[in-house]
């Protein structure tokens, strides 16, 4: 009897380590085989839905909105959603989309039972959007002035992208020219933290772009150099912190450059 008590407590010390080994061993494939079924699973989803559908539509739209802003698609064209898909590469329904889109933007018009055309912009429309260009950046700067964020960092940047556009007038690459004085603009207009306003004057600028590249009007390069000057004594003001300054510099340079384009639609005007 002593021989047996010693047994079963020998028994109760050391339990059988050897099954309990096995039953774990038995168990790890098990494991393996579903995180190897999951992985799976996550690399058949990841497949299912690329490419992504709204990178697509974005890229279609700011490809066809590249054509109506680069002249490729002229005012007043039709745009037929197959010719479009076939130019692209692409099935009618993201054209589609986009068309809407650009119809919602102004871009385009849609005409009943014809189609989408590329708009046309006119004169009153075209003096609305220096209008409203104007009020933007105006108020922009009085933003930025007023909350002071603007540090040697910020002035920098200004002072490449303004080096950028001299370097266009200085070359007379009036395309180019238009677009670095763009990028300077809304550079600063960014300063003031408010990215609806900036989203807004970059659409402005695009449809500016646009009407000028319908008439044919990049201004002349006298203006040009004179607007180099504009910028420089704008920097010159911000730099000093001097608001009031500052203001009546962009407010000037602006009402000069509608006054230039103002000139040229009357010449086009005249019979």
């Amino acid at each position: 009897m002593h021989e047996e008590l010693k047994d079963t407590m020998s028994t109760q010390n050391n339990p059988p380590v050897v099954q309990g080994k096995a039953a774990g061993n038995a168990a790890v494939p098990a494991l393996n085989k579903r995180r190897q079924s999951a992985s799976a699973k996550e690399r058949r989803t990841a497949a299912a839905v690329s490419p992504d559908p709204v990178s697509l539509d974005d890229d279609v739209y700011a490809r066809i909105k590249q054509m109506i802003l680069t002249g490729q698609f002229a005012p007043g064209r039709k745009l037929a959603h197959q010719h479009i898909a076939d130019l692209l590469a692409v099935s009618r329904t993201p054209v589609r989309q986009a068309l809407e889109r650009l119809y919602q933007e102004g871009y385009v018009i849609r005409i009943p039972a014809r189609g989408y055309f590329v708009a046309e912009i006119d004169s009153h429309e075209a003096r609305d959007l220096y209008d409203v260009r104007a009020a933007l950046e105006s108020y922009a700067l009085g933003l930025t002035m007023a909350r002071a964020v603007i540090g040697e960092k910020q002035l920098k940047r200004s002072a490449e992208l303004h080096e950028i556009y001299a370097k266009h007038v200085a070359k007379n690459a009036i395309v180019d020219r238009i677009s670095s004085d763009r990028d300077f603009h809304v550079y600063l207009a960014s300063l003031s933290g408010n990215e609806y306003l900036v989203d807004i004057l970059n659409a402005v600028f695009e449809r500016i772009i646009m009407k000028r590249r319908i008439d044919g009007y990049w201004s002349s390069e006298k203006r040009g150099a004179a607007g180099l000057r504009e910028h420089q004594l704008l920097l010159r003001a911000i730099r000093a912190g001097d608001a009031s300054n500052a203001k009546r510099i962009l407010e000037s340079h602006l009402r000069e450059a509608w006054v230039q384009y103002e000139a040229h639609l009357l010449q086009l005007a005249v019979p």
